[in-house]
């Protein structure tokens, strides 16, 4: 009677991992597609806000204009022009 008992375990849990891979399976896809939603969501932001950036100028690096430094003659010239304010 106990043999029968063994037996009837065993096929059992022979069966619950077929169950238990389908249904971990399952809840896979079911992962896989809800992370594929939010990456196309992500994509979607970041075109925007790249879009944003070309529109609005701020797009790639800064270019700063180089600092020109006065030399003397030229600061002579300005004040002899009467052009006190730079």
């Amino acid at each position: 009677m106990e043999q029968n008992e063994k037996q009837k375990e065993t096929e059992e849990k022979k069966e619950e991992p077929k169950m238990s891979v389908l249904e971990e399976t399952k809840a896979a896809i079911q992962e896989l597609k809800k992370e594929r939603e939010e990456i196309s969501k992500i994509k979607e932001e970041l075109n925007q806000f790249r879009s944003d950036q070309l529109l609005s100028g701020t797009a790639g690096l800064r270019k700063e204009e180089p600092v020109h430094e006065e030399t003397p003659q030229e600061y002579a010239k300005r004040v002899m022009a009467g052009n006190l304010e730079k």
